[in-house]
């Protein structure tokens, strides 16, 4: 099992990365109607029904339980970085595991007392993640960056620019007051002025007139978390 979630990790984190971003809340993590929206493209909700759906949700966002377990591991769980009425993505795998086993069972084995669980992975992924969310969804940043960033004539005009592009993010960096008083960890706010947030971010282009009818918000946005490397705190 551990070895089916590996192979299909990468796959998984970016129909998270585009999902949590399709709604209008926080961009880290999925509300329910973005996950249902995830069931409804990929094609899943054609065998899971939106309340099957619904209580997953409600039960893989259980943080009672996660403090529980953290607690007997001896672990440290820390509730004010999980939001409890959205997925985090440390829960979107777990949510994915419970789903595989659920829709394999409607779809493959309707009679199976016991499921195998990599088949079952496999088999969701396969059938329905990859071929029906498609590359519009399943899109890798490095794509873009090999394809079209990483040339000696991109290199040259960056290299032209370079002091602006400098002074514009530092600038942007650490404008916006309200990511300082809204911090969650008091040693970060410092670390804020180094930093580009998603409001900023959104701030910055609107002030220069990027985002119109043709280059929007919702392009905005999946052009910031694209760019943005694969860490362990998102925060």
């Amino acid at each position: 099992a551990k070895q089916s979630m590996k192979k299909y990790f990468r796959e998984a984190l970016m129909a998270f990365n585009f999902f949590k971003a399709a709604g209008g809340a926080d961009i880290f993590s999925m509300q329910i109607n973005e996950f249902l929206q995830f069931a409804d493209q990929s094609g899943i909700d054609k065998h899971v029904t939106h309340a099957e759906l619904s209580l997953l949700f409600d039960v893989v966002n259980d943080e009672l339980t996660k403090t529980w377990v953290a607690k007997k591991e001896g672990i440290i769980f820390d509730s004010n970085v999980n939001d409890d009425r959205a997925l985090m993505r440390f829960e979107w795998q777990e949510c994915l595991t419970r789903l595989a086993l659920l829709l394999y069972k409607r779809t493959k084995n309707k009679d199976a007392n016991w499921v195998d669980l990599p088949d079952a992975i496999e088999h969701m992924h396969v059938n329905y993640i990859h071929k029906y969310l498609g590359t519009d969804v399943i899109l890798h940043s490095d794509h873009f960056r090999s394809k079209r960033m990483y040339f000696d004539d991109v290199e040259e005009v960056l290299s032209m620019n370079w002091e602006l592009l400098v002074d514009m993010f530092s600038i942007v960096a650490g404008s916006d007051p309200t990511i300082m008083q809204n911090s969650r960890h008091a040693k970060r706010k410092s670390q804020r002025q180094m930093l580009v947030s998603m409001s900023e971010w959104l701030l910055f282009l609107k002030t220069v007139g990027f985002i119109d009818e043709d280059f929007t918000r919702r392009e905005a946005t999946f052009s910031f978390l694209w760019s943005k490397f694969t860490v362990m705190d998102d925060f």
